[in-house]
């Protein structure tokens, strides 16, 4: 399975480059993942902010046309652990076999602009910073392989 990570920022702190290389080494046995740096645009207004990053993330979402887009949203329905596995098993063994995740950029998203098709997905109410979020989604990917596999995983 191929599994791309598209995210606004960079993991600047060491204790998160090291917890998502712990990750990534644990997922390589389950999948080949990806993770992409987008630079956010912060300098002008929200809406211009918003607009600008949209645009930003959906032009590199073309390379990905093949993929099963899901993206990370406050307002998104709230899976549980075997739900996502559940998601993440159907695009494994019934479609492409390709995802992408996305991590939007502090602003938000311009909601206007992001095609109806995509999937979203929330990790519960609360804001995380961006950071964090990534070692989650991770962790949540991980875990999602752990439960296909019907492998013990603590909870």
């Amino acid at each position: 399975m191929k599994i791309v990570i598209l995210a606004f920022g960079k993991l600047d702190q060491s204790f998160y480059r090291e917890a998502a290389q712990e990750y990534l080494k644990r997922l390589s046995r389950f999948a080949d993942i990806t993770t992409i740096e987008l630079k956010e645009e912060t300098k002008y207004n929200l809406a211009k902010n918003q607009q600008l990053n949209t645009q930003l993330c959906l032009d590199k979402l073309k390379a990905y046309s093949s993929h099963e887009v899901w993206f990370l949203d406050l307002s998104a329905t709230c899976l549980t652990s075997d739900e996502l596995a559940n998601e993440i098993g159907k695009v494994q063994n019934q479609t492409t076999g390709k995802m992408v995740f996305v991590i939007g950029p502090s602003d938000g998203f311009n909601r206007q602009l992001i095609p109806s098709h995509y999937n979203k997905v929330a990790f519960g109410r609360l804001t995380l910073p961006h950071q964090l979020c990534r070692i989650i989604l991770l962790e949540q990917i991980y875990r999602s392989f752990k439960i296909l596999g019907n492998e013990n995983y603590h909870k």
